[in-house]
């Protein structure tokens, strides 16, 4: 599946950003639902369904007792875009042309490797410079999501002030 699925920090963000309180947020994750396609398979709940209570049971699962209404809500509209987006990425793996352009890796999932990668290049300056361009490092994702090594022209190995 796409990094944008399984990420914990798309997760964090996009739950985050919906309104859910932190402590929720990790509750989930500490319950093993840290990523959009493990919340989209976590309950038997079916997107438009009339009785969510099986949604709802996940979340009381995992926080140990009722959810407020916030929270509820806000699980409700993750669930929601969690569902879609894995429909619609099984669609594209399906439908995806070769020589289509690649796909571009979520800011939040860009700016947790380019982070990680500071950590563990330590003597290294990953700044101004010697920092790669966005679409290097779409074009490098790319590669990894369909596991095939492809030539890159030189013109391609752009910096991010560019």
């Amino acid at each position: 599946m796409s990094t944008t699925l399984d990420s914990v920090n798309v997760f964090t963000a996009r739950a985050l950003s919906f309104g859910m309180v932190q402590a929720s947020v990790d509750a989930l994750i500490t319950a093993g639902a840290d990523t959009l396609s493990k919340l989209a398979c976590s309950s038997t709940y079916q997107q438009g369904g009339p009785d969510d209570s099986a949604l709802i049971l996940v979340l009381q699962t995992a926080l140990g007792h009722a959810p407020s209404l916030t929270d509820a809500a806000c699980l409700r509209r993750l669930f929601w875009e969690a569902s879609t987006l894995t429909l619609a990425e099984m669609r594209v793996r399906l439908e995806r042309p070769e020589d289509a352009p690649p796909r571009r890796l979520p800011q939040a999932e860009r700016c947790a490797r380019y982070d990680s990668q500071c950590v563990r290049l330590a003597g290294l300056c990953l700044t101004g410079e010697r920092e790669c361009s966005h679409a290097l490092v779409d074009a490098v994702f790319q590669m990894k999501e369909d596991e095939v090594v492809r030539y890159l022209p030189a013109s391609a190995c752009t910096k991010r002030e560019q």
